[in-house]
């Protein structure tokens, strides 16, 4: 059941743990097996992601924005809003995003 599933997603990080990648890969296959729509795996990343934020985990958050990029689930730009000013400094922000999008379409 996803809903259970989230449950313990958000139990783990009350806890302390953030998800690796067979984490997100289970939840993954969850989802893919309640729904064949990229959007909800998408959207269940991304709301993981600002979990972590809002817990100041922002490694965790980048491993997973890193699983969402190799999996082809391209972040929604206010994902990336959130993320880049806090791995990157201001003057290289715009750099970074473009590295992303350049490294996306090769």
């Amino acid at each position: 059941d996803v809903s259970r599933a989230v449950d313990l997603l958000n139990s783990m990080l009350d806890r302390g743990c953030d998800p690796d990648v067979i984490t997100c890969n289970t939840f993954l296959k969850i989802l893919s097996e309640k729904s064949d729509s990229c959007e909800e795996r998408r959207r269940f990343l991304e709301e993981l992601v600002v979990r972590l934020l809002k817990r100041q985990r922002v490694y965790g958050a980048c491993k997973i924005v890193e699983v969402m990029l190799d999996k082809y689930l391209t972040p929604k730009a206010a994902t990336w809003e959130m993320i880049v000013p806090l791995i990157c400094r201001p003057k290289k922000t715009n750099a970074s995003i473009d590295k992303c999008w350049m490294n996306l379409c090769t």
